[in-house]
C-alpha cells in the first residue's frame, strides 16, 4: 500500500515541482541558492522582529510567537482548503488515477502527500526563518533551536489534514448548492446584507474624533492582550508553543502526534466512502440535470437581458460578485467614510 501512494505521488510530483537527475550538479546549485534564501529571510524577518519590539512596541515574548503562528496556519489552511478542493476532486488527474491499480483511498493519501511536500516547502521560506529570527530576539536555549526542525516536520501535517477535512465538506455543499441555484443566489444576497449590517454594527464603535498619538498606548495595550488571550485558547498551537519554549516537551510532543494521528483516521475514514463519490460528482463531464427545450416568447429587449442577467448571476456567485460588486460595496464604504 505504501509503495503504491509513493509511485502515485511521484507520479503527480513530476507535473507540479522541477526534478532534477541525481547525478546532476545543477540540484546543489538549487539547493545552496534556497539555504541562502532561507538566510536572507531569516535575517529580514529579524529586523522586522527589532522594529516591531523596538520602535512598534509591541511586546515580542512567548504569546507573539504563538499568536504569529496561528494566523500564518490559519491563513494556510485557508488556502489549503481551495487548493485542495481542486487538486483532489477537480483535478484533471483524476481522469488517469482512478482508472491505475489502485485504490481510492490510496489515490486520496498520495495527493495528500504531494500537498504535505509543498506545504512543507513554502513553510521552509516563512516559518523556519520566523523561528530562527525569534531566538535570536529573544535570547532561547539550545533546545529551542533543536525543537525548530521536528516542529517544522510536523506542522504542515496539521494543515494538511485539517484543510482535507474541511475541503470534504465543503465539496459536498458546494455540489449541494451547485443543484439548487436559486439557494445559492438567495444565500449570496443573504451574505451581503449580513456584512453590511456587521459593518453598520462595528462603525457605531468609531469614535467622532480620532486621535492616533493618544490613542497609541491604548491600542498597543488593547493588542497585547488579544494576542494573549488568543494565544492561550489556540489549541494545539499553544502546545506547540509550549513545546518549543520547554514547557513539557515530552508530553506535549504525545499531544500534538496523537492529534495529527487522530486527524489522519478522520480523514482516511471518511474517505474511504466520499472520495469516489465526490470526485465523480465534481467532475466537469458529470450530468446531474437534463434540460427541457422549450420556446420562449420575448417580451422586449430589455426584459430578455433582464432575464439574462439574472439568470447569469443565479448560476455563479462569482459572476454576481464580480459584475456587481462596486453596486454592493460602495454604500458600505461610503457609509464607513461618513462614519470617521
Amino acid at each position: 500500500m505504501l509503495k503504491r501512494i509513493w509511485i502515485l505521488a511521484k507520479l503527480q510530483l513530476t507535473n507540479k515541482t522541477r526534478l532534477y537527475a541525481k547525478q546532476s550538479k545543477r540540484i546543489y546549485s538549487y539547493i545552496a541558492l534556497r539555504i541562502l534564501m532561507v538566510v536572507i529571510i531569516s535575517v529580514a524577518i529579524g529586523l522586522m522582529l527589532h522594529v516591531i519590539k523596538n520602535i512598534l512596541y509591541i511586546p515580542v515574548n512567548d504569546y507573539f510567537m504563538i499568536f504569529i503562528l496561528l494566523l500564518t496556519q490559519v491563513m494556510s489552511i485557508i488556502g489549503a482548503i481551495s487548493g485542495l478542493s481542486v487538486d483532489i476532486y477537480s483535478s484533471k488527474d483524476n481522469q488517469i488515477l482512478l482508472t491505475l491499480p489502485a485504490k481510492n483511498d490510496e489515490i486520496f493519501l498520495s495527493k495528500l502527500v504531494v500537498y504535505y511536500i509543498n506545504e512543507f516547502i513554502r513553510n521552509f521560506y516563512f516559518l523556519f526563518p520566523f523561528l530562527i529570527a525569534y531566538g535570536f530576539m529573544t535570547s532561547v536555549g539550545i533546545g529551542y533551536y533543536l525543537s525548530i526542525i521536528p516542529i517544522s516536520v510536523i506542522m504542515p501535517f496539521i494543515v494538511v489534514f485539517l484543510s482535507a477535512f474541511l475541503s470534504i465538506l465543503i465539496t459536498l455543499i458546494h455540489n449541494y448548492l451547485s443543484r439548487h441555484q436559486w439557494l445559492t443566489f438567495t444565500l449570496s444576497i443573504l451574505g451581503i446584507a449580513l456584512l453590511f449590517g456587521l459593518v453598520y454594527y462595528l462603525a457605531g464603535f468609531i469614535p467622532d474624533n480620532i486621535r492616533i498619538v493618544q490613542l497609541y498606548n491604548s491600542f498597543i495595550v488593547g493588542l497585547a492582550k488579544f494576542m494573549k488571550q488568543v494565544a492561550s485558547v489556540a489549541s494545539i498551537y499553544t502546545v506547540i508553543g509550549h513545546l518549543l519554549n520547554g514547557v513539557n516537551v515530552f508530553v506535549n510532543y504525545l499531544v500534538v502526534i496523537g492529534a495529527i494521528i487522530g486527524l489522519f483516521l478522520v480523514n482516511y475514514l471518511i474517505s474511504r466512502p466520499l472520495f469516489f463519490f465526490l470526485t465523480s460528482r465534481t467532475s466537469e463531464n458529470t450530468l446531474t440535470r437534463k434540460h427541457h427545450a422549450k420556446t420562449s416568447v420575448s417580451k422586449g429587449l430589455f426584459w430578455t437581458f433582464l432575464r439574462k442577467e439574472i439568470t447569469i448571476a443565479k448560476r455563479s456567485p462569482n459572476e454576481l460578485f464580480s459584475n456587481y460588486a462596486v453596486m454592493f460595496f460602495m454604500p458600505i464604504i461610503m457609509y464607513v467614510l461618513n462614519s470617521i
